[in-house]
């Protein structure tokens, strides 16, 4: 059995999930870990931007909990900079037994295993890659589809985008867990091989009763009395589409007690959009989406991607 996850993407963030994070990927480890001849992780452990000493502990007292750290195989992704700086303090220290692979490729049995790099991939005598990829069809860098289904690999396994997506012979794993609301209507999950020599998967989604999807809940003038579902242990926020002055304080405290009635698990606060007419809201209807907006801008600037991320995370 070899068992899979990408993108955990342990960090303090604003919306409590750390802790929650921590308790599910324990279960995993128990659960799956222990009987798994491999454990392949596909990058982006943490978060570069909020990594530390501590998250490294907390991180190492949960795969502390296999009786073989050999068996594990960390791929660094794009967001795992910062671990080399705490190595000693951390489950990937040479000492621990886990297998840290960065940009250059190793070789485990039928499986070609690889950190993030924007370098092509390696052409190899294994039939399976696993690593941390930028794919240029979902974010507009990397590799293409077309690209990939070139190669001479019989299946390609990616980490880097988060929502769980099979093109031709690419998997794109999916994130073990959504982190904000880039990840909006993403449910996390993990993928398990059984033994059978095909090498079918499983992928296990983990339950919204057990870990919250982040939700953007649309009020109108006209759906503002409608009862609002999917609220319940998810994150959310509220976008208010509305007439100049429409949304009054009254009609705000109104609708936050509503939501907080429902038990989010953590509520976002509202987005509010206002408009004079119907002309300029069809107007707006119509215009670009101001995450594209951003994110053009900030590439015509030359900001870093950290720089864009953090500006995203925002919005």
């Amino acid at each position: 059995m070899i068992l899979i996850i990408s993108d955990v993407h342990l960090a303090y963030d604003r919306y409590g999930l750390l802790n929650r994070k921590l308790e599910i990927l324990r279960n995993i480890i128990v659960e799956y870990g222990n009987e798994a001849d491999r454990i392949y992780h596909a990058g982006d452990g943490h978060d570069s931007r909020s990594y530390s000493a501590e998250l490294a502990t907390l991180e190492a007292e949960v795969y502390n909990l296999l009786k073989d750290k050999r068996k594990l195989f960390v791929c660094l992704g794009n967001h795992d900079g910062e671990k080399r700086k705490y190595g000693p303090l951390s489950p990937y220290s040479v000492a621990s037994g886990v297998n840290i692979v960065g940009e250059d490729h190793i070789i485990d049995g039928n499986w070609c295993l690889r950190g993030w790099t924007d370098k092509p991939l390696p052409d190899v005598k294994a039939k399976y890659f696993l690593g941390h990829v930028n794919l240029r069809d979902e974010i507009g860098k990397g590799f293409s589809y077309e690209e990939l289904e070139r190669t001479g690999f019989e299946r390609i396994y990616l980490g880097d985008l988060h929502q769980h997506k099979e093109v031709g012979k690419v998997v794109s794993i999916g994130c073990l867990f959504p982190s904000s609301f880039r990840d909006e209507g993403i449910q996390g999950g993990f993928i398990v091989f059984g033994d059978s020599p095909s090498y079918d998967f499983v992928r296990y989604t983990i339950p919204q009763q057990r870990y919250p999807i982040f939700k953007t809940i649309e009020i109108t003038p006209e759906n503002f009395d409608q009862d609002i579902e999917e609220v319940t242990n998810n994150v959310v926020r509220v976008r208010v589409t509305c007439p100049e002055k429409w949304f009054t304080d009254d009609r705000r405290e109104k609708l936050r007690q509503h939501i907080l009635d429902l038990r989010p698990w953590h509520f976002a606060g509202f987005v509010v959009k206002e408009y004079k007419s119907e002309k300029e809201l069809v107007e707006k209807s119509f215009s670009d989406d101001p995450k594209e907006i951003i994110i053009r801008k900030a590439r015509q600037d030359g900001w870093t991607e950290k720089q864009l991320n953090m500006v995203l995370d925002c919005i």
